[in-house]
């Protein structure tokens, strides 16, 4: 009887821990996801000790548990650590040049330093001076080896950026701190293989006075009216956030 008890005990154990795992791998992006973990892991070690054989829920529950305590550490230590993170050390690409797969080459004005209004070219906080550099819609990003192609109904809309630390320390400029909407619409960054005008993507460490250079591509629709970007730092609040506003008509 105390053998049924104990493995009935260890049962709940293992399976509270394996479904507290599956939970904290879902929200592992967030903070809560790894304090999840931590307490997953712990109920599934005791259905482990519980148990009078190896049990494959809790010990599934373990390795789910502890891959979501890492990415936690992993997010600690990229909040409190920017640095930290590995540099690029290709050499700053020349501006774009008009490509034939865009449906509008027209580029935007040329940017003025000393406009800081939302539809401005530059934007500034405490950190970064942030220029958009040029904006074009492609049908089909090419390379040597293989073609971005957009979804049916869609274009990719590619924002060129270069940003410059005004601040007074290294700084990394988070390729994740990004949101942007086509119209009333959330859409994502889309990821393509091929580099685009010969940029990479947008991100990377920059000393005080020093620069990155990048993109960023998102799928829109076709018949877009206008396309809003914005940056954030992470712990800023909202007057850091850096925002430009990409009309249609302007691009036509």
């Amino acid at each position: 009887m105390h053998s049924q008890r104990t493995s009935s005990t260890s049962n709940k154990l293992s399976t509270t821990g394996i479904i507290l795992g599956i939970i904290s791998i879902s929200l592992s992006i967030f903070f809560i996801g790894g304090f999840i973990g931590i307490i997953g892991f712990i109920i599934s070690l005791c259905g482990l000790r519980k148990s009078r054989q190896p049990d494959g829920c809790a010990i599934a529950g373990i390795v789910l548990n502890s891959i979501a305590m890492y990415i936690l550490l992993v997010f600690i230590a990229m909040a409190r650590h920017p640095n930290m993170l590995p540099t690029s050390n290709k050499q700053a690409p020349p501006t774009p040049e008009p490509s034939t797969t865009t449906i509008s080459s027209t580029p935007l004005p040329e940017p003025s330093p000393t406009v800081t209004d939302i539809n401005a070219n530059i934007m500034a906080n405490d950190i970064w001076e942030l220029t958009l550099l040029d904006a074009k819609t492609y049908t089909e990003i090419t390379g040597d080896f293989y073609s971005d192609t957009p979804s049916s109904g869609k274009v990719y809309m590619v924002v060129f950026l270069e940003a410059k630390n005004i601040s007074k320390d290294d700084e990394y400029f988070n390729t994740l701190y990004v949101n942007a909407y086509d119209g009333d619409y959330a859409v994502d960054v889309t990821v393509v293989l091929n580099d685009v005008e010969g940029y990479s993507l947008m991100g990377g460490t920059a000393a005080p006075g020093k620069k990155v250079k990048g993109y960023y591509a998102f799928e829109i629709d076709e018949n877009w009216e206008s396309f809003e970007f914005t940056y954030y730092e992470l712990f800023t609040n909202k007057d850091q956030k850096l925002q430009f506003t990409i009309y249609r008509s302007d691009m036509e």
